[in-house]
């Protein structure tokens, strides 16, 4: 990076703009097959109503709070990139034990193991964000925010949804099937998930990462003075409510 011009730089660049809406696409590829259908997985594993709601809540907590984490050791170690490829690798390799829960465990603690998986999950996942939000930042122009953000959320989109459909669809002719073969469609379709998110890393660890300074505590805008400026401020209220 110190030997780089300025024409080698902005090449680095594009080409990692590219990286990210390939890494995108799989991603998307991921929720679609994946994400989209712990909650069905959990109701074939007989999970009741209260359990569907930690499923619901407790993952995205955790994943909410290891952004601290995160943020903090992106400052330390001041590499994001150190932070996004192995937690995604994490990521990936945990839909292996998502599905062999019913394998692995009884019956009665088939849903407390889903549940933990789908934590960690969430926090392997959440754990990328605030260094990846960080690396975007670096790599796309102010300029260019407004365009290149949309156009990549569009064919997310579009991803989702398609993966979401095709991946319904096919457990449901395993399901007609019969009872032993709806458990092989959960099987093809995390591994479908699995094999996206390897793809999604693999394009993120493609990505040129311009040198990061983290910037002074002093002058970082904290969680307090968040809280001050609630009362004058229509985004504070609107994410605190």
């Amino acid at each position: 990076t110190r030997g780089m011009n300025a024409a080698d730089e902005d090449s680095e660049r594009n080409r990692s703009l590219v990286f990210s809406l390939k890494d995108g696409m799989a991603w998307s590829v991921m929720v679609g097959f994946g994400e989209q259908y712990v909650g069905p997985f959990a109701l074939f594993l007989s999970a009741g109503t209260l359990q569907m709601g930690f499923l619901a809540a407790v993952p995205a907590f955790c994943g909410s709070v290891m952004q601290i984490f995160s943020a903090r050791m992106t400052d330390r170690i001041r590499s994001r990139r150190r932070i996004i490829v192995p937690a995604g690798i994490l990521q990936a390799l945990l839909w292996i034990p998502i599905f062999a829960v019913p394998v692995a465990t009884s019956t009665e603690f088939s849903v407390p193991c889903l549940i933990a998986l789908v934590c960690l999950f969430s926090a392997a996942g959440h754990f990328m964000s605030p260094p990846w939000n960080s690396l975007m930042g670096d790599l796309v122009s102010a300029d260019c925010r407004r365009v290149y953000f949309p156009r990549r959320n569009r064919i997310c989109h579009v991803f989702t949804i398609a993966s979401v459909g095709l991946a319904g669809t096919l457990l449901h002719f395993f399901k007609l099937a019969g009872p032993a073969w709806h458990v092989y469609g959960f099987l093809m379709l995390f591994g479908v998930a699995c094999m996206a998110r390897l793809v999604s890393i693999t394009y993120l660890s493609m990505q040129y990462e311009p040198a990061y300074e983290p910037a002074p505590r002093s002058g970082q805008f904290t969680y307090l003075e968040f809280l001050r400026a609630a009362p004058q401020s229509n985004f504070a209220r609107y994410a605190l409510f």
